[in-house]
């Protein structure tokens, strides 16, 4: 076995790394490599106190903070200083002034710069003082810091005056039954025996972490499971009929269709393929911007075929994300407008007189909307529902539940959910009444009809580096310039409505009516009359030219 000094065998029980390893397993996580950095920052800086005060009191100095927290940094995921670092460090491949001199390359940065270029000599060095500490653990000459004392820390000292040490024994004799030099020897062996237990304590504790992980992973596989048995477990086929063609369902991994985006949670989804073009399946918007934590609850919604309702101020983009998973997913989709107006026939339907090839009139019940989407694999979006009359909102309760729908207008006859017919609801509120006063007509909605839908989403509107991505996305010849203007002005504009300055809103439909006007009459003033001030109420109208006075110069 290599040897080692009294600070490699002290990092030895902090740095869990087989230099057996390859990279690609490490990268794979097939391995995992503990290293407690905290712990070896603090190793460090006693290293330097102890062997080199110099350096130490140097680097204080300099960074005008302690050495300790000089080391570490502020970021508590990443370390300023790297292991192998500090490892050579402390093994003497790399100078205490060569290890000042690093750091004194840029105070500010986040992480050190690598000593030797980070080329093959650096890696040969690192792997080298890896095996060392290696070797160390498997044969079990290491030093743990958290028992191990610094020297006398836990030791009494040797009471050299007899006559203190006499009168000492007796208050002690009478107080626990022992003299000095027996409590003295027995903390020692108790100091020893923490020590041991330690020692033997160290492996359990790297089972314990492995365990952890593998419960972890068991937890992550359960979860998809669970949510794979959401999905229809016989295969769901379509039969074409001419204008629909023939189709069925798989099912991919959600990462493979929304390629690019940083998901929260990765699962299967339904995937629809058809034999030609369905004429319900909306086209896919390329430039489209999903944000990960609204996709996650759709497409959580989808596999769970739970109802959703999702709310939002107008012209957040509500019915449009439903539209483009649905896009994504080359799932049909069937878009419902909702207002005071819509009765109970227009849902569940309603029977009409025509006349008969020998001229007799006869009654035929027509499906409403409810019957005509429900039988098919759609994902119906119902929009502005909270528009609608609560007691005609009551019609499509059992719907919500994934019940039938009994028609008793038409003989009693049961309408059976189709296996991927899904149900969405949009709002600009959350069903109970216009609580901001801008959306005259919303209703409070029956809270047990609320309560039929078990996920919710709050939609916002794009921030301002979303709004910038749309806007280049669809105008790219638009001057930077002219875009930094226009994003000021979009940003206030927003504000103003959410603070309830003015009841204008500003969607991205409309954020893209202005790039497009700027781009054509290369004027952010004109764009933003023809587009947005010339509709306005005199109010806004005031509000939104002081905003455009002092955005445009």
């Amino acid at each position: 076995m290599t040897t080692a000094n009294k600070w490699i065998i002290e990092a030895a029980g902090l740095v869990d790394w087989n230099p057996a390893w390859t990279i690609e397993e490490i990268n794979d996580k097939k391995v995992v490599v503990e290293v407690q950095m905290e712990k070896l920052c603090h190793l460090v800086k006693r290293y330097l106190k102890e062997e080199h005060p110099s350096i130490y009191d140097q680097i204080e100095s300099k960074s005008g903070d302690t050495v300790y927290k000089t080391l570490r940094g502020s970021n508590k995921e990443y370390c300023r200083m790297s292991m192998g670092t500090a490892l050579t460090v402390m093994n003497g491949d790399l100078s205490a002034d060569d290890f000042f001199a690093l750091m004194d390359k840029d105070w500010s940065a986040k992480k050190f710069p690598y000593p030797f270029d980070a080329g093959e000599e650096w890696l040969k060095k690192v792997q080298a003082v890896c095996t060392t500490m290696y070797e160390l653990r498997q044969a079990g000459v290491t030093t743990t810091p958290e028992v191990t004392p610094p020297a006398g820390a836990f030791s009494l000292p040797d009471i050299v005056n007899e006559g203190v040490k006499t009168a000492i024994n007796s208050l002690l004799s009478s107080a626990v039954g022992k003299n000095y030099d027996e409590i003295r020897s027995g903390l020692a062996a108790a100091v020893s025996e923490a020590s041991t237990l330690e020692s033997k304590f160290r492996p359990l504790k790297k089972e314990n972490k492995e365990l952890a992980k593998q419960v972890e992973d068991m937890k992550k596989a359960f979860t998809d499971l669970t949510l794979k048995a959401s999905l229809s477990t016989a295969p769901v086929e379509v039969q074409g009929d001419g204008t629909i063609p023939d189709g069925k369902v798989v099912t991919k991994r959600a990462s493979e269709i929304f390629e690019g985006i940083a998901l929260d949670k990765d699962f299967e989804v339904p995937f629809w393929e058809w034999d030609g073009v369905h004429p319900h399946v909306p086209a896919v918007d390329p430039n489209y911007i999903f944000r990960p934590k609204e996709l996650v609850r759709v497409l959580y919604a989808l596999v769970t075929n739970q109802r959703m309702y999702l709310h939002g101020h107008t012209g957040s983009g509500k019915t449009t994300l439903i539209e483009q998973v649905a896009a994504h997913l080359n799932w049909p989709f069937v878009r419902i407008n909702f207002d005071s107006e819509i009765t109970r026939m227009d849902l569940i339907g309603r029977d009409t007189l025509s006349t008969d090839e020998g001229g007799k009139t006869i009654s035929k019940f027509v499906d409403g909307i409810l019957p005509t989407v429900m039988a098919g694999p759609f994902i119906a979006c119902y929009d502005e529902l909270d528009f609608v009359r609560p007691d005609v909102a009551y019609v499509m309760q059992s719907a919500l539940e994934g019940n039938q729908l009994r028609i008793t207008e038409d003989g009693d006859r049961i309408v059976k959910p189709h296996p991927m017919y899904r149900m969405f609801g949009t709002g600009n509120t959350v069903g109970q009444g216009d609580e901001f006063n801008m959306y005259a007509g919303a209703r409070p909605q029956s809270l047990a009809f609320l309560d039929r839908f078990t996920v919710w989403l709050k939609v916002n509107y794009l921030d301002e580096g979303q709004r910038k991505t749309l806007i280049n996305a669809h105008y790219p010849g638009l001057s930077s310039a002219h875009e930094a203007v226009l994003l000021k002005y979009i940003s206030e504009h927003v504000s103003a409505f959410l603070d309830n300055k003015v009841l204008q809103p500003l969607s991205p439909r409309g954020m893209l009516a202005l790039a497009r006007a700027v781009t054509i009459f290369d004027d952010v003033k004109e764009a933003i009359e023809m587009t947005v001030l010339d509709k306005a109420s005199s109010d806004d109208r005031a509000t939104l030219k002081g905003i455009v006075d002092r955005v445009v110069k």
